[in-house]
C-alpha cells in the first residue's frame, strides 16, 4: 500500500466516521420531545365571577374550580358536555380535559356568571 493509498484511506475513514456523528445527531434532534406532565389549574369563584375569566390550558390539564362565594355555584359547559355539579363555600371540583376544544361555560344558578375555556396543543 503506498503512501497515498494509506492517506485516502485514512481520509474515507474519517470521513464516514464524521457522516455517521452528524446523521446520528440529527436523528436525535428529530425525535419528539419529551411531554411536559399535565398542571392543575385553579379557577376562583368570588363575587358571582369566574377568575380567571378565560383560562388557557393543554389536553390532559384538569382545571379545580374553587368557591370561595356565599353561594353555591356550579360551572357548567354551555354545550352541557361537562358541569362539575355544585360547589358548595369553600369546597372545590376539578375536571381533567383530554381534547383540544373551547368551551364556554356558567354557573347553572346564576347564569349570567360566564366564563371561557381553551383546550389547546396535545401532548
Amino acid at each position: 500500500m503506498s503512501i497515498n493509498q494509506s492517506r485516502r484511506s485514512v481520509l474515507l475513514k474519517t470521513m464516514a466516521v464524521t457522516t455517521a456523528i452528524v446523521f446520528s445527531k440529527a436523528l436525535i434532534a428529530s425525535e419528539p420531545q419529551t411531554t411536559s406532565k399535565p398542571i392543575e389549574h385553579k379557577i376562583v369563584i368570588t363575587a358571582f365571577k369566574f377568575e380567571p375569566v378565560i383560562l388557557k390550558i393543554k389536553a390532559g390539564d384538569s382545571v379545580t374550580w374553587l368557591n370561595k362565594d356565599i353561594v353555591p355555584h356550579t360551572a357548567t359547559a354551555s354545550d352541557e358536555s361537562w358541569d362539575t355539579g355544585m360547589i358548595e363555600t369553600n369546597q372545590s371540583k376539578s375536571i381533567t380535559f383530554s381534547k383540544n376544544s373551547t368551551f364556554s361555560y356558567f354557573c347553572f344558578y346564576h347564569p349570567t356568571m360566564k366564563a371561557k375555556l381553551e383546550i389547546i396543543v396535545e401532548r
